[in-house]
Formats: structure tokens, sequence, C-alpha cells
């Protein structure tokens, strides 16, 4: 029997324009009408989508639109299409099965059922009825894409509560709340996000494992043969807020679920937030150092992060040499084709680590600064940031001669009778002499 639902709204998600029906005809059986609707559940075809036909055939005398047409109107399928990427349809189809067809495969979790309250504005001024945009729903989205501000939540997405939720058009509760600062990398995830659902993701290669490392690599994770993503996870942290992770429901350790991500095996289900946020993290992190004029830390937020102010010091094989006030540094080399790529380096952190280690054998901040040459504020974070590059995060050798060399120097008062009495421990120091002041520098040892 046809049904006659709404003409979709624009952007208009498949179970708002079904919640819309059910309460304007008071359904009584809601399973009944939803099987009556949807038919038996479907089965993956091809192209990794669940078969809506018999949708279509109820709807035609309303809608006119064919399976394929409902499917990338009123569903999220194009978004997870485009995070797939070619040759993912398996993995498509596996992921979709889990998601209610019926509410056009929206994902059960966090951080639940969203709109906007300016766009319900925009609806109550037009005469329209208040519905749930498919844009709101995606996965990581706690702003709107048109008016950037941060989401409400009404409601969790189960299915089983999901037509339930709809109905709740003057509640709800922020979907996020934290820094206005981080609020620039929400709405970069926003836009991407919703680039991907209407076929517009600026970058089909990231899909390419050669191209994700080559990416991540340009960032400055590369760690010998392989990619460090304990570092990688804390700088996303560091660039969304602690606040967005446990909003999205992702908070604790990062580097696990990040390393799947990144890895994305193409069998089995996928999830897409880990992977939409890689995606986020990496693009805009690659093309950061070729935008600015300074490169910049790749835990910045942005390129005015003010715990993140880069310095250059020396040059390393003819190329600059930058140092973070985190600690982190690294060699920039400008590629063929205008790209930048960092090469972390071992100095900054055995610097930051001497630090520590001058901390913990009782020395002021303020003694620590002025000895090593850094601003006391940049000592302080260095201390608790303690910034680590793999493959040598375990060799601390280097940055407890530095911190001995250091009170040494302190001690007599001068680098050359330092140098005089113990020149061994100078030579163990002496890699990092281009990156430390010159009170610390024996003329003698040229």
């Amino acid at each position: 029997m046809p049904v006659y639902l709404d003409e979709p709204l624009p952007d208009e998600m498949l179970f708002s324009v079904i919640a819309r029906y059910v309460q304007g005809s008071r359904v009584g059986d809601i399973a009944g009408f939803l099987r009556n609707l949807m038919g038996v559940r479907g089965t993956v075809c091809a192209d990794g989508y669940l078969d809506l036909v018999h949708l279509a055939t109820q709807t035609e005398a309303a809608w006119g639109m064919t399976p394929r047409a409902i499917q990338d109107r009123l569903t999220h399928f194009p978004f997870y299409s485009a995070m797939v990427g070619p040759g993912g349809n398996g993995s498509l189809g596996r992921s979709l099965l889990r998601c209610a067809q019926w509410s056009g495969y929206l994902e059960a979790g966090y951080p639940g059922l969203r709109f906007c309250r300016t766009c319900w504005r925009q609806d109550d001024e037009r005469q329209e009825p208040r519905y749930w945009r498919r844009s709101h729903q995606l996965p990581g989205v706690v702003t709107c894409v048109w008016h950037g501000e941060v989401l409400h939540v009404a409601g969790a997405p189960a299915a089983r509560r999901l037509l339930v939720a709809t109905t709740r058009l003057d509640e709800g509760h922020p979907a996020i709340e934290g820094r206005a600062g981080d609020a620039v990398a929400w709405r970069d995830i926003t836009l991407l996000a919703a680039q991907l659902l209407g076929g517009n993701f600026p970058w089909t290669g990231f899909f390419d494992p050669d191209v994700r490392f080559g990416c991540a690599r340009r960032c400055g994770y590369a760690s010998g043969n392989s990619l460090d993503f304990a570092r990688m996870s804390r700088d996303m942290v560091a660039r969304l807020g602690n606040t967005y992770m446990r909003a999205v429901g992702l908070a604790g350790d990062g580097s696990a679920w990040l390393r799947r991500a990144f890895l994305r095996p193409t069998y089995g289900s996928f999830q897409s937030l880990p992977l939409l946020l890689v995606a986020h993290h990496l693009i805009g992190g690659s093309s950061r150092p070729a935008d600015a004029s300074t490169p910049i830390c790749p835990g910045a937020r942005s390129d005015h992060d003010e715990e993140h102010r880069v310095t250059q010091r020396r040059r390393e094989n003819g190329c600059p040499h930058y140092f973070c006030s985190c600690g982190f540094s690294f060699i920039f080399e400008q590629l063929a084709g205008g790209d930048g790529a960092i090469t972390p380096t071992q100095t900054g952190p055995d610097i930051a680590m001497a630090a520590a280690v001058l901390a913990s054998r009782s020395h002021s901040v303020a003694q620590i600064a002025s000895s090593l040459g850094l601003e006391v504020a940049h000592v302080e974070r260095q201390i608790g940031h303690r910034v680590e590059v793999r493959p040598w995060h375990r060799r601390t050798v280097r940055a407890r001669h530095l911190a001995s060399w250091v009170e040494l120097v302190n001690q007599l008062g001068d680098a050359n009778a330092a140098f005089l009495k113990d020149g061994r421990l100078w030579r163990r120091v002496a890699p990092l002499a281009e990156a430390l002041p010159e009170a610390l520098l024996p003329a003698l040892a040229e």
C-alpha cells in the first residue's frame, strides 16, 4: 500500500520525514508501519548500499524518487561511501548493516541527536516544520555547517528511541562546551564532513595508504620506518581539546584507535569517526608548513597558538632547524611543488628533558631558563609537556649530560673552566652546541 510521506525538506534525513508522518498521522503500530514502509531487511548490493527498492515503491506516488536518489538525498550513504574510498564497498555494506535502514544510516552513539537553534528559528520564520538535518547528524560534527554555532543535543540516536527523541523540538543542551580557540578546529571538522556528504572531498588520494603515510611524514610524525601514533594522538587532542574528545566518545588514550583508523583494513566494518579525525588532522596539518611563513609545530592549534611559538636557531644540512616552545624541534624542508616537510629532531626534546632533570635536582625554573637561554613560561611548559620523539624517546643520556654540564658551568662560573675540568662531558654535549646559549659554550673547545 502506498505511503504518502511529506516531500523531504533541504538536507532532511530519512528518519525525520518518517517521524513527521508518524506523529501527524498518529500511527499506533510503529513497528508494523516501518515493516510496511521498508520491507524486509535489505541485503548488501554490489556497490555497498542496502536495497531501498521497497521504500522507493511505497513512496513512488509521493516522491517519484529512485532507490539511489533516496539514498543520496536522504541518508548518510554518500558520507560513508566517500570515507571508504574506491574498493571499500564490502566494508561499507557491513558497517551500514549496523544502522537502522529507515533512519538513513544514522550511527548510534555520542554526541546524540543534534539540531541548530538558528536553523530551527529560521524554520519557524518560514512557517515550515522543524526538521532534522543530515549535516548535523554526521559523526564528529558539533557545530552547524551554515551558522558555525555549537549544536544542541535532544536525545540519543538509538533506533528504538529515535522516533520518540525526534518529537522533542524545544529541548536540548549544548553538544559541547570548551575554549573559543578550539571551535575553529570543530568547524573545520564540520566542513570536511559536509564535503564528504556532498561529494566534494578535496583529496580522494588520501585513501591510498602510501599517500596517507607521506602526508603523516610531512606533518612530522615519521619514526624510523613507521609513524609515531602516540605523539599524533597527543597533538590531535591538543588541537581539538579534551572536551571534544569526550563529547564524541573518544576520551582516553587515542593511539590505539588512531592506529587502526590510519591503517584502515579493507575487510570488516570500519569506524567513520576515527577515520574522519585522522583525515582532518593530516590533511590540514600537511598544508600548514607550506602555507605559513614560519612552519607550525604539529601540536599547535593554529599559527597563533601562544603555547607553540616556533623560532629558528640554526641550519641542519642546509635546511632550517626550528624549535618550538613546547620542546619539539624539527628540520623544515621545502619539497618540489611547493610542499613543505617536517622531520623531527632530538635536539629540542633533549633540552626539554635536561630542564626536567635540573628541576628534579631542585633548580628553580628561573635558574633553568637563564642557563638554557629559554623563557620561564617555556621551561614550565616543557617540564610539564615532556615532548617525546620516537624512536629516541628512551635515550635520555644526552639530556642528563647536558644537565650535568649546566651544573658544572654554574658551579665554576665559566664554560672554559668547566671544559678544563671535564672536557669529556662537554664532548658528549657538543652536538647540541648550536642550540645552546653562548654562556654554555667553551671557547677552548674550538
